[in-house]
């Protein structure tokens, strides 16, 4: 076996694990307050409108230079917005529900994000990441990979940034 074949069979895994996992939550349904359910509908919004422009520039981008294929592209842009989405969430708190954990939350979209970086960076020493001097699809893992990441570090900084911000109330009583 190669290489690419562990990643295959870790990555099968990987979605069966999440699979059986979102089975077994569909028996604990996450509940959000009506403040969480406002800054998703915000977040809903502007995350749309983002993508909609940021599709508006790849396409005019695209005809006059093009940088990669469509696929890549439009997975992009829709990778950004759903950065953005999350990040207008979780400033907001309202990316985990009351009743879900959000140290467990960061911790997987850390090793998920870890995970696609790894499998970026296979393609990128296969050479699979540009194929006739545009990006491929072999890119969309690095794409993913930080897209994870910098979700997981943006709620590790606000679950620190709250964790201080009670600490420091904790002092001034």
């Amino acid at each position: 076996m190669d290489f690419k074949s562990y990643f295959l069979g870790f990555g099968i895994a990987v979605v069966v694990a999440c699979l059986l996992a979102v089975i077994l939550k569909s028996k604990n349904p996450a509940r959000y307050d009506e403040r969480q359910k406002q800054v998703q509908a915000k977040a809903h919004k502007v995350s749309y409108y983002l993508l909609m422009i940021l599709l508006v520039i790849y396409a005019i981008v695209d005809s006059y230079a093009k940088f990669c294929d469509t696929m890549t592209g439009v997975f992009i842009c829709v990778c950004i917005s759903i950065a953005v989405y999350a990040s207008i969430c979780i400033f907001g708190d309202a990316y985990t529900a009351v009743n879900q954990s959000k140290k467990s939350l960061v911790v997987t979209l850390i090793l998920a994000g870890g995970f696609n970086l790894l499998v970026g960076i296979g393609n990128l020493i296969d050479g699979e990441l540009v194929e006739d001097g545009l990006l491929s699809v072999g890119s969309l893992n690095l794409v993913v990979g930080v897209m994870c990441t910098v979700i997981g570090i943006v709620a590790l900084i606000r679950h620190l940034v709250v964790k201080n911000r009670y600490a420091a109330e904790s002092e001034d009583e």
